[in-house]
């Protein structure tokens, strides 16, 4: 049996790449095949069965030097035949990758899948010192993963061998669960013969939320013929809600859900007719993957629109 260890976020919190994550470490769980360990350098241990070592799952953090050792030595203990990072804050990885690569095993193969689309645009506003850094630490990996094409076309012009990158998008089939509550707002709102217009993501002005709700609260057209539901986790920005709060109070048929679980996320999303991504600086999202899995109309940016499942 393959022994694989996982470096990344890990839920909780909810996020893209944490549920990628938690989907792939059930994936080669259930396989038999493999024996994946996931260390989370982000998260304290909590009580919570995600941090127990029994389930698999190991958190080190809160991120810092000390969690980053931690994660080192775990790794020197377990001797695993594969590491698996996953980054997506690659700017900042570019001086922790070294590290790892350092002190790891000397049997282990290392894989680096990135989830960052916005990378190209990052890097290229970077100086030559940058961009060096995280051309030598991209050739020490034994395999590249991008998330989309264009990554791994900007991977290969940066120096990467173009037989070590691969494209594989960040996503494997969401679960769907429901509660009476979230099945009883689905049927409210299609009883007023509405169809629900979507979005998530951090309660923070980069996800661009308060434009959609501006533009309901603007139209007539729309506030008659859809229903605004935001899905709201992680990480909260008191005055941007207040402020979202002040804009929706001009659209009766809207409604905010704060952090919910992926499979409660999903039974929504498979609900909805639309999933708005208003941000045009996150370049690669999870939830416009599921959103095309479900086969909704997606409006997003440009780059956030060349993510397919």
């Amino acid at each position: 049996m393959t022994s694989i260890v996982i470096v990344g976020a890990y839920p909780p919190p909810v996020g893209g790449t944490s549920i990628h994550i938690q989907r792939l470490h059930e994936l080669l769980k259930g396989s038999h095949r493999y024996n994946p360990i996931v260390i989370d350098p982000y998260q304290p241990p909590s009580v919570d069965i995600t941090s127990n070592p029994i389930s698999n799952v190991h958190k080190t953090g809160p991120l810092g030097i000390i969690s980053l050792l931690k994660v080192v030595i775990k790794i020197k203990v377990m001797q695993p035949d594969i590491i698996h990072f996953h980054v997506s804050a690659m700017t900042k990885f570019i001086f922790a990758g070294p590290i790892f690569l350092l002190f790891k095993p000397s049997n282990s193969k290392t894989v680096i899948t990135i989830h960052a689309g916005s990378l190209i645009d990052e890097l290229q506003e970077r100086n030559i010192f940058i961009r060096l850094l995280a051309k030598y630490l991209m050739l020490n990996f034994d395999k590249i993963i991008a998330v989309n094409k264009s990554l791994t076309k900007f991977l290969i012009k940066l120096g990467c061998n173009s037989e070590d990158v691969y494209t594989v998008p960040a996503f494997l089939p969401p679960t769907i669960a429901s509660t009476f509550e979230l099945s009883s707002a689905v049927t409210n709102i299609h009883n007023i013969k509405k169809r629900i217009i979507i979005s998530s993501g951090y309660c923070i002005p980069l996800y661009g939320l308060d434009i959609i709700a501006n533009a309901f609260a603007k139209s007539d057209y729309i506030k008659e013929n859809y229903y605004l539901v935001l899905c709201l986790y992680h990480t909260y920005n008191e005055s941007y809600l207040e402020k979202l709060n002040q804009i929706l109070s001009k659209v009766p048929d809207s409604l905010i859900m704060k952090d919910l679980d992926s499979e409660h996320f999903n039974f929504m999303l498979k609900n909805s007719s639309i999933y708005v991504r208003a941000t045009d600086t996150d370049g690669d999202a999870v939830a416009i993957r599921e959103a095309n899995y479900y086969g909704l109309s997606v409006v997003a940016s440009r780059l956030s629109s060349i993510c397919r499942p």
